[in-house]
């Protein structure tokens, strides 16, 4: 059983991967992207991703490109690839944060870089992920 993700990016973020993904979602993991590629948790992760791209399952995958940049990719519940980008830019004073949410009709994945390119997506003119927000009583 994965671990639950640690905190990253604003608030809400993780738990709206999650509504995303559906409770019955395959977690492939968080990873950085600079970890050795003979790695069995790389190894293990990139299977992961590829198998549920292949059998169109519900899934995530985090991959930290950077200290202050990460991707995700999910499939949600109804189907729909999502990547959403997070990155911050720092100068003297301040720290932008900045947010990048698509929709994609398809996902190349790459095995050995953990990297993944949308085709044909739609970008959300949205900051955050959509939030599953429960209604009482279900």
């Amino acid at each position: 059983m994965a671990h639950p993700w640690p905190f990253c990016c604003y608030e809400g973020f993780v738990e709206s991967v999650d509504a995303l993904a559906g409770p019955s979602a395959i977690d492939c993991g968080s990873l950085n992207s600079g970890q050795k590629s003979g790695d069995a948790q790389r190894r293990q992760a990139a299977k992961c991703v590829r198998d549920a791209l292949t059998r169109e399952r519900p899934f995530k995958f985090l991959v930290g490109l950077d200290d202050s940049h990460l991707q995700v990719l999910v499939r949600s519940r109804q189907g729909e690839l999502w990547i959403a980008s997070y990155w911050q830019e720092r100068s003297r004073v301040d720290i932008a944060e900045h947010a990048s949410n698509k929709v994609c009709k398809s996902v190349s994945f790459d095995e050995e870089t953990l990297g993944f390119q949308g085709q044909d997506c739609i970008d959300s003119s949205e900051f955050t992920l959509p939030t599953y927000v429960p209604h009482p009583g279900h």
